[in-house]
């Protein structure tokens, strides 16, 4: 009974990787006040949402709609990436990995957390 919806399934579990990674990319932005590349990064991605759903959709049906998302998901990912290159030094993995200079910053939040409980 559910056998056709497998393949998209598999489809937007790929997509998936790059919803992750955009959140992270646009809680990053939001947090230094650089919102409209967020709101832009989402216009990208109607747009392409839009576009291919017209165009694949009457194709391959409901794979189509996967690959769709799968596609918006994927330009949302790379103009936050891409915005995050120019707009602020070093790399987006950089986020992801810890330093030293990080520890401060990290009990500060524990303590402020504290207060707010």
């Amino acid at each position: 009974e559910f056998v056709y919806s497998i393949s998209p399934f598999f489809i937007l579990v790929a997509a998936m990787f790059f919803t992750c990674i955009s959140q992270l990319q646009s809680v990053f932005f939001s947090a230094n006040k650089m919102n409209r590349y967020g709101l832009y990064a989402s216009l990208w991605g109607l747009a392409t949402t839009i576009s291919l759903n017209l165009w694949l959709i009457p194709m391959i049906g409901i794979d189509g709609a996967a690959y769709s998302t799968l596609g918006s998901y994927f330009v949302y990912f790379l103009y936050l990436y891409i915005m995050h290159s120019y707009k602020i030094e070093g790399r987006l993995v950089n986020i992801f990995i810890p330093v030293r200079s990080d520890i401060p910053r990290f009990r500060e939040l524990l303590k402020r957390n504290k207060l707010n409980s």
